[in-house]
């Protein structure tokens, strides 16, 4: 039988060059990605942090036609106030606003898997930014600037005037008045003590910095920009809704 005979040997000049960079390419790749997994160290602190950024991200990001784990790059958020009235009269009085979504993100922290209940908030501020987000320039005006006496039908009757789309005004008319019912079903739980009148929410929304920032720039360190939706009459919801959503609220939420 022959002898073997080395494949190294048959190699052309050019082809073991080219063996040759691949493998430094590797085994510069390989050392970069355990110093950008790495904890901090003087080395790490060399190569620098942005730099380790630059290189890793457009390998492992994903891309915004990408669903899964990592495409979230929103955070939203549900703010909530009231106008009620003191027990045995006195003056009404505007509550401060409160932020649902952060109440709701801090009753679940540490759950594998939180209720659809500790969600709710969360999910109407996205349909709402959705629904808000379909309005024109003008429509999200009136409905910024519209008070609790104003009928429904009026202010549906006002945005299709000011709007070319009937669906996208129907849309938010749905959505806003799952809002208002959410808000006042919260609200009247919190201050079970005293009347509830009317209800003001707002939604906000807030994105990911940009790949460059994120090594220093978080995104709970961006400002969330708001969408003001006008005063809207309370709903009243009945003694076996309130009762429930009073035992969820003091029980689970706060």
């Amino acid at each position: 039988m022959p002898e073997p005979v080395s494949v190294a040997g048959h190699l052309g000049r050019w082809q073991r060059l080219v063996v040759l960079v691949l493998g430094v390419v590797l085994v510069a790749h390989t050392v970069l990605l355990a110093l950008w997994l790495a904890p901090s160290s003087p080395i790490r602190d060399t190569v620098g942090a942005g730099n380790l950024a630059t290189y890793v991200d457009p390998y492992f990001q994903q891309g915004n036609d990408v669903v899964g784990v990592g495409s979230n790059q929103v955070d939203e958020s549900l703010v909530l106030r009231a106008r009620v009235q003191p027990e045995g009269g006195g003056e009404p009085f505007v509550t401060e606003w409160i932020d649902v979504t952060a109440t709701e993100l801090r009753a679940v922290r540490g759950e594998l898997g939180p209720s659809r209940s500790h969600q709710m908030a969360r999910r109407v501020a996205t349909n709402m930014n959705f629904a808000v987000f379909g309005l024109d320039t003008a429509q999200r005006e009136t409905i910024a600037e519209t008070e609790a006496n104003v009928p429904v039908v009026r202010l549906q009757r006002a945005l299709n005037e000011q709007g070319s789309s009937a669906g996208a005004v129907q849309n938010f008319m749905a959505q806003d008045q799952m809002a208002t019912q959410l808000s006042s079903l919260w609200l009247g739980a919190l201050y079970d003590d005293v009347e509830l009148l009317e209800v003001q929410y707002r939604v906000g929304r807030r994105v990911v910095p940009d790949i460059a920032d994120r090594v220093t720039q978080k995104i709970t360190d961006t400002d969330f920009d708001y969408f003001d939706i006008g005063w809207r009459a309370a709903y009243r919801a009945n003694p076996e809704a309130r009762a429930a959503f009073n035992d969820y609220l003091h029980g689970d939420a706060l």
